[in-house]
């Protein structure tokens, strides 16, 4: 069942409070810069919202353009249906104001877009950072309130079943799920999917660790050490290593200086890391170049 907005007449002439995004976790997909589409998990919790409400008061503005799908987004038409503002968290997730133009009080009036639309931006993970844009349409994915004209109307769907969402078909196909799939059976293999993903790509990363390891055995006392740092850090930071780990060059001209502790007799303190790392035990090497990476370079 889904909850019925009243009509747009009976709240605050042209101003009607909206539900732009509910609590909860919908499948969707993140657009990388390059086009391409990758199916996660979007998750829209207290830490999401405030992060979104953060950026709403950081940016300035205090209004947000709502367009028809996506329109400006697309390069398409610029025109406002209406403008939203006073962003805010209520019980049942990101709220608004949308206040009508005559265009869009006459469209929502007559039924023509019946649901409204966001579009945040992300990180790499799919984490919401910001809102980007609100528009009306009648392919939501995400299950946001009808914005319905009359209590009439309400009626006539209150028990309805929830309409055909062919983003969400789509979305179950890519996945290898029959049509009926229930929303819970989607956010399970988007989950098992990104979890394929993820060992895949640790996989990858530790044939690549183990390949350099094997091409420079001849400079590695501790082949695992290496292996784990690899893994954890990354390729250039374990090549940084390598180049560390070659013997260091003599000066031409200036001895290397050394600085005694105070104490009289006391071992010297090495000034060039690289000379101290050679004085380590060989288990001890890797954690010493994490710790002082940046004299290396």
């Amino acid at each position: 069942m889904k909850t019925i907005l009243n009509s747009i007449e009976e709240l605050n002439g042209d101003t009607l409070a909206v539900v732009v995004a509910p609590l909860g976790k919908y499948p969707c997909f993140l657009r990388s810069a390059d086009g391409k589409k990758k199916p996660i998990v979007q998750t829209i919790d207290s830490a999401a919202l405030e992060r979104v409400l953060n950026a709403w008061e950081s940016g300035g503005a205090k209004e947000l353009l709502v367009d028809a799908d996506h329109d400006s987004m697309h390069g398409g038409s610029t025109r406002a249906y209406a403008w939203a503002g006073n962003l805010r968290r209520a019980e049942n997730g990101l709220v608004c104001d949308f206040k009508f133009t005559p265009l869009g009080r006459e469209t929502v009036t007559n039924r023509e877009f019946r649901f409204v639309s966001p579009v945040f931006n992300c990180d790499k993970s799919g984490k919401i950072l910001s809102l980007e844009n609100i528009a009306l349409t009648n392919r939501p994915n995400l299950p946001v309130p009808c914005l319905i004209n009359s209590e009439e109307a309400a009626e006539e769907i209150v028990d309805q079943p929830n309409e055909e969402n062919p983003q969400m078909d789509k979305i179950k196909e890519a996945l290898g799920l029959g049509a009926d799939a229930t929303e819970e059976a989607v956010v399970e293999a988007i989950a098992a999917l990104q979890k394929r993903i993820s060992d895949a790509e640790a996989a990858t990363v530790k044939n690549e660790a183990e390949r350099c390891a094997d091409e420079n055995k001849d400079r590695l006392e501790n082949r695992d050490e290496f292996i784990k740092l690899y893994c954890e850090n990354g390729k250039e930071v374990a090549m940084a290593f390598l180049s560390a780990i070659k013997a260091p060059a003599k000066p031409a001209e200036k001895p290397a200086q050394v600085l005694l502790n105070a104490k009289d007799g006391a071992t010297p303190v090495i000034e060039n890391a690289r000379e101290q790392m050679a004085t380590l035990p060989p288990s001890q090497r890797a954690a010493f170049f994490k710790e002082h990476e940046k004299e290396f370079n």
